[in-house]
């Protein structure tokens, strides 16, 4: 990503001569998506959910007072200053916090703070990203500004990805040492010792649990938000940008695919050759679908569900509903919709914990 024209001399910003420092080409989100290249497509989500999750995750650290190594990105310091009250409850926890925006404050020298002043066109000024290192769980959420005009800044889009995977994070984390290396060589070794004592590990299912169930709770809100609005005055948003599913990544070659809404014939053929190329696509070998969220389904949709599972199924992948109320249930029961093979769980937690185990 550029910021100016090859056959333009390079704009020249006040605080980058201050700081003596050239700009990196690094993309933390280029490095993320390559890596998923073939396995997800990145999630459309605004930065009102990009706040949302990233609250989520401190939180675990926070209510469980764990030990950890957060890196975190903002766009504009202006934004890191909001969350100023947040970031001293964690730095009173925490091992370090690497901070990287433009503007950044000058440190105390003993400070567990890590200030990155990222120069005027540094690539990572346009990404949004957390990253949480703990000894019980690691997970990374990075979003990358879309660039659209909005009304409300709270609805700016992100491309938006997140994993809990040890390996990919971990070549995350050693892409961050080296931008810190770059602008704060005095703390890159402390950085580095630190790293020792936090690598990158395969997650507990209570804190995948955790996290994924805010994450639903969140997706849920919206989707209300959105329907409210195409039901008032207001027009609906194009189809790209409902909100009436959301594939989730969980951990290696298992995902989460959210349902919300009425779940009508259209939407079932649509959802199905979709979901079974998205798998064949990414290698999935499990998938949970959750209903929790299905206010209802018509008959010919409940068919077309279940031919879908079926057509995962003699694709490799095992799928495992969560989440069916009884209204649906005895939709499934009324159209005959018998699956002997298929696995089941009361609530979505319950399927993580198993899988998890």
């Amino acid at each position: 990503m550029t910021f100016t024209n090859n056959d333009e001399p390079k704009r020249v910003n006040p605080k980058q001569m201050e700081q003596g420092k050239s700009p990196l080409d690094i993309s933390l989100y280029e490095l993320f998506q390559d890596a998923f290249s073939s396995r997800l497509t990145p999630l459309r989500a605004t930065k009102s959910t990009l706040v949302d999750i990233s609250h989520s995750l401190e939180e675990l650290v926070i209510a469980d007072h764990l030990p950890a190594m957060i890196f975190t990105g903002f766009q504009r310091s202006s934004y890191w200053y909001k969350e100023t009250a947040r970031y001293l409850a964690l730095a009173g926890i925490v091992h370090s916090i690497s901070i990287f925006a433009g503007g950044m404050p000058p440190e105390t020298p003993d400070s567990n703070y890590i200030h990155v002043n990222l120069s005027y066109n540094d690539t990572l000024r346009q990404e949004w990203f957390l990253l949480v290192l703990t000894k019980h769980f690691s997970a990374l959420l990075c979003g990358r500004d879309r660039l659209e005009e909005v009304e409300n800044e709270a609805e700016r889009a992100f491309d938006t990805l997140w994993t809990f995977e040890p390996d990919l994070i971990q070549d995350l984390v050693l892409l961050l040492a080296k931008v810190i290396e770059h602008y704060r060589p005095e703390r890159h070794q402390q950085l580095i010792e630190g790293l020792a004592s936090f690598p990158p590990v395969q997650p507990e299912a209570r804190y995948v649990t955790l996290l994924t169930s805010r994450v639903v709770n969140h997706l849920e809100r919206q989707y209300q938000v959105q329907r409210q609005r195409t039901d008032s005055s207001k027009p609906a948003l194009p189809p790209d940008q409902e909100i009436d599913t959301a594939l989730l990544p969980l951990f290696a070659h298992t995902y989460l695919l959210l349902l919300l809404g009425w779940f009508d014939e259209e939407r079932a053929e649509k959802f199905g050759a979709k979901i079974v190329a998205d798998m064949l696509n990414f290698k999935a070998k499990h998938l949970f679908i959750d209903l929790t969220q299905l206010p209802g389904i018509e008959p010919q949709a409940a068919v077309h569900l279940v031919r879908t599972v079926r057509e995962l199924g003699v694709c490799g992948v095992k799928v495992a509903l969560t989440g069916i109320q009884s209204h649906i249930a005895a939709i499934l029961v009324e159209q005959n919709l018998d699956l002997p093979n298929l696995t089941t769980y009361t609530t979505l937690e319950d399927g993580l914990k198993t899988a998890m185990s």
